[in-house]
């Protein structure tokens, strides 16, 4: 009951916004009329629609889309104070009212966007923060066993038991490279059993396109000492690839010689198209903004946006332009075509 309430204060704040927007937009082409002389503009109704639907969406967007049209027709349009509309009126009413709806859905579409971008973000965080505190927990363990060596089998079984039940893929490689063990879980991922050749079987396990790399990398690592990490895809028992974040650090003894290599994979498929997911959104946000952009350009009046101080103009559609007579190019420079602002229009 409290979430129902709480939405229904939260929907009827996002209309009372929508109507004040729509309320200021009329405001605003009124001081134009009264004290400037100039005739009433869509584009005000316009920004008040965008706002709205910004803020609260479809509902409050559609609902300033219909109070701009019913204001603009009772306010502004003969004859005044009055819901009739002349038959000349009615294309440029219809083609605000296609304009305000695309911009509705383009804002709509932005929220969506938006929002499956923060939920994206916020997974992504959680896995980094898990697989620090992991990897964090396996340096600690790695140096707990480095004491543990010394000490009976029985606490080595114990470790193996320990490193069987891992939620990741591990496994312990001889100082040339080759792979001694693989956990529980690396071989019921990859279908093998505990008697096979592990270096063989692991070998077998990685996409073909990776292997060169793979390869080349882990070698030199072998030479220098150097952790190895790679992002590779491996083989899953059903056959499918899926992408493993793959890190190896080396163990020493006490002359500082690498006796043995210790290696753990995490499965990061979903992080890959998490990432994927991200950069198709993006590229949707973008060709939203283009989209805006031209449905600005179309809109039959002239728009400019200037700097606060009034001195430079950063942007302008094509019917300012067309008027103007600037170029594309000009119209983002400073003070260009400055001289063609008239000081009063006719209504």
């Amino acid at each position: 009951m409290r979430n129902i309430l709480n939405w229904l204060k939260h929907s009827a704040l996002n209309y009372a916004v929508a109507a004040f927007a729509v309320a200021a937009a009329v405001a605003a082409n009124l001081l134009l009329e009264t004290y400037l002389q100039a005739s009433a503009t869509l584009f005000l109704f316009l920004c008040a629609i965008i706002f709205a639907a910004w803020l609260g969406g479809v509902g409050p967007g559609l609902a300033a889309v219909a109070m701009s049209i019913w204001a603009f027709d009772y306010f502004f349009l003969a004859p005044v104070y009055s819901f009739d509309l002349l038959l000349r009126d009615l294309p440029r009413m219809a083609l605000f009212a296609m304009a305000s709806l695309f911009v509705v859905a383009l804002m709509a579409t932005q929220r969506n966007a938006a929002a499956a971008l923060r939920r994206s973000r916020a997974e992504l965080q959680d896995k980094v923060r898990a697989l620090e505190k992991l990897n964090a927990a396996l340096q600690i363990e790695g140096g707990e066993r480095q004491r543990a060596e010394q000490k009976s089998r029985e606490i080595e079984r114990e470790l193996q038991t320990t490193i069987d039940t891992i939620p990741a893929l591990v496994a312990t490689f001889g100082p040339d490279g080759s792979c001694e063990s693989l956990n529980q879980r690396g071989r019921d991922y990859q279908g093998y059993s505990h008697e096979e050749d592990h270096s063989a079987a692991l070998a077998s396990t990685f996409h073909p396109d990776d292997v060169e790399a793979d390869e080349t990398e882990w070698r030199a690592c072998l030479a220098s000492g150097n952790v190895f990490q790679m992002d590779r895809r491996l083989r899953r028992a059903d056959g499918e690839y899926r992408w493993h974040m793959t890190r190896r650090v080396p163990l020493r003894d006490d002359e500082g010689n690498i006796v043995k290599w210790y290696g753990v994979a995490f499965d990061i498929e979903d992080q890959k198209r998490a990432e994927s997911a991200l950069r198709e959104s993006e590229a949707r946000l973008a060709e939203a903004k283009q989209e805006l952009q031209l449905t600005i350009d179309m809109i039959p009046a002239k728009i400019a946006v200037y700097q606060a101080d009034g001195t430079a103009r950063q942007s302008a559609n094509l019917p300012w332009c067309d008027y103007t007579g600037l170029s594309q190019g000009d119209k983002q420079r400073p003070e260009a075509g400055l001289s063609h602002i008239p000081t009063t229009s006719k209504p």
